[in-house]
């Protein structure tokens, strides 16, 4: 009788032991479901403000405008930070009928930073985008960066001789040595041709690096920067 009483329990503790190990497991499951979610979700906000407010300015009646985006450092996510890298890049869309309009789209795109990094170590290592945000314009789109290399530090890229040093793409990394931090967005109108520039540069060196780009800077330019929230 005594040993029945003894086996009940422990048996009634290792059931309470699965018990309690279970609820553990489907409360740390769906706050790491939770954790990824709230991770997409401000990702998802951060591209769509930076996507407005291009988009803002390519699409009013000035024909000379400039405005900016400084990046916040990290995305607080659950206590937390997130360390992401934002991609800027550029493709031309067929619309219309029959295709006979072509656009541009300015595309932004958010990747964690580890996965950036990996696609440096491994060139068939494919980095994984949690969040996007584009729009479609008739402007021409010039994205001007310093080369990102291996995914934290910048070289200098820009080169005032050869003027516009167009890129199809250029990263944004504010945790970067020398970090890319803010985006200058600058909009010329020339013999009825609109032109967007996106121009990623650190915010204490922005004003320097587009005196570099053009002689005397861009005139379109406001030179000040609008910090996220």
């Amino acid at each position: 009788m005594g040993v029945a009483v003894v086996l009940g329990f422990i048996l009634s503790k290792i059931n309470l032991l699965i018990l309690v190990t279970a609820i553990f497991a489907v409360v740390a499951f769906f706050a790491l479901g939770l954790t990824d979610i709230t991770k997409v979700k401000e990702a998802s906000e951060l591209v769509f403000r930076i996507s407005e407010k291009s988009f803002a300015l390519v699409s009013s009646s000035t024909y000379c405008a400039g405005d900016a985006y400084t990046l916040q450092p990290d995305i607080s996510v659950a206590g937390s930070s997130f360390y992401y890298v934002l991609k800027v890049s550029k493709e031309q869309v067929q619309a219309g009928q029959g295709g006979r309009e072509t656009f541009n789209l300015l595309i932004f795109s958010v990747y964690p930073r580890e996965e950036v990094k990996k696609s440096f170590v491994d060139s068939l290592y494919v980095p994984k985008a949690i969040a996007a945000n584009s729009f479609r314009t008739s402007a021409e789109l010039h994205l001007l960066s310093r080369m990102y290399v291996e995914g934290k530090d910048y070289t200098d890229g820009l080169d005032p001789k050869s003027g516009f040093d167009d890129l199809p793409e250029f990263y944004a990394d504010p945790q970067a040595i020398n970090p890319v931090d803010t985006l200058q967005f600058i909009k010329e109108v020339k013999g009825g041709k609109t032109s967007l520039y996106v121009v990623g540069c650190n915010s204490a060196l922005c004003e320097a690096h587009l005196d570099r780009i053009r002689s005397g800077g861009f005139p379109c330019q406001k030179r000040r920067s609008v910090s996220s929230i």
